[in-house]
């Protein structure tokens, strides 16, 4: 007795082939199809197995067990491209935004830095100027103070167009106004330094 399939028609050794290599191609592509979740890791592999896949599914035939698995092989590469597709844009956007956010961040950062470096400029400034005017404003004093000694404990004897008004007092007051003229300005100088 001859062996029949399940339409009762004798199969040829070529066309038992053919249905042995579309089993095979069949298995291939659902093998693939499944293999092709790795998309959702490594998207480029996915795409490719899935693309074999398709393509191996493509000219088997679409009936009984093979088109099961034809049609799993598509479903499940399908599946896997569109996943894939979609975690390739969702990271996308999160590198984009957080490469976004990153550069936002450095660049408050940044001008944060810079005002604060300016302000400290700006105060240091500020305080050279105070330390500066209170130098001069403290050695000014002891000028004009040393000068006020001379009117007050000397004799006024002529205006010199150059010098100004000339005076002559006891050297002790000469030696006394001018000990206390330099020690009023190291005081100043002392406490500009410790400013």
């Amino acid at each position: 007795m001859e062996r029949t399939n399940h339409r009762n028609k004798q199969l040829s050794a070529e066309q038992l082939f053919e249905l042995r290599q579309n089993r095979d191609d069949a298995n291939k592509a659902v093998s693939l199809a499944s293999w092709s979740y790795i998309g959702l890791i490594v998207p480029l592999i996915g795409w490719i197995l899935a693309g074999y896949s398709l393509s191996l599914s493509s000219g088997l035939p679409r009936i009984g067990i093979i088109g099961r698995k034809v049609r799993s092989a598509r479903r499940n590469a399908g599946i896997s491209i569109v996943l894939s597709i979609l975690i390739v844009i969702f990271w996308t956007g999160i590198y984009v935004f957080g490469v976004r956010e990153a550069h936002k961040q450095d660049l408050q950062k940044e001008q944060a830095q810079q005002q604060a470096q300016k302000d400290q400029e700006q105060s240091q400034q500020f305080q050279q100027q105070i330390k500066q005017t209170t130098l001069d404003n403290c050695l000014k004093q002891a000028d004009d103070n040393y000068t006020n000694y001379v009117k007050l404990n000397g004799t006024h004897v002529k205006d010199d167009p150059v010098q100004g008004p000339v005076y002559t007092m006891p050297q002790t007051n000469w030696d006394y106004v001018e000990r206390q003229k330099n020690s009023e300005k190291d005081e100043c100088y002392r406490r500009s330094s410790a400013f």
